[in-house]
């Protein structure tokens, strides 16, 4: 999509025309970055947050929206997509025409969401708790020393 295409698909709202101007610009700079996968037709809107370490992977199927505005959103949204894979080997892959709306997900071995999913803003998936387990000694868990 174009920028005309993108101005007349926003209509009279500037900040959703410079919101959907900024998703392609971010479109292209996470295409950048050999674990991510973007499928053709992927729409982002907004800024999400989209963290890649190590070895791990992201794979986003086509004419999938990752939604990262508020307006015009039925409900409330209180933060942008997230989506976050922090060990080598983690992965999430999102099926084709899914539309994920402020959502957080956290891979730590892997989540793969299907085709045709709508997932609501303010839902979190997570494969794990997303740290190593506490030590025995209570002063090791709050990172204290005697």
């Amino acid at each position: 999509m174009g920028w005309k295409e993108t101005a007349l698909k926003a209509g009279r709202d500037p900040l959703k025309v410079f919101s959907l101007i900024v998703g392609m610009a971010y479109r292209v700079c996470i295409s950048l970055d050999r674990r991510v996968t973007l499928g053709s037709g992927v729409r982002i809107v907004g800024v999400p947050i989209i963290d890649v370490r190590g070895d791990s992977s992201i794979t986003v199927g086509d004419n999938v929206l990752l939604n990262s505005r508020n307006k015009g959103y039925f409900g409330a949204m209180y933060g942008p997509v997230k989506l976050f894979v922090d060990k080598d080997g983690a992965f999430i892959k999102i099926g084709d025409n899914t539309r994920i709306h402020g959502a957080c997900l956290h891979a730590y071995a892997g989540i793969e969401i299907g085709k045709n999913c709508l997932i609501a803003a303010n839902t979190m998936i997570v494969d794990s708790d997303g740290h190593d387990p506490f030590p025995d000694r209570i002063e090791d868990r709050l990172g204290t020393k005697k």
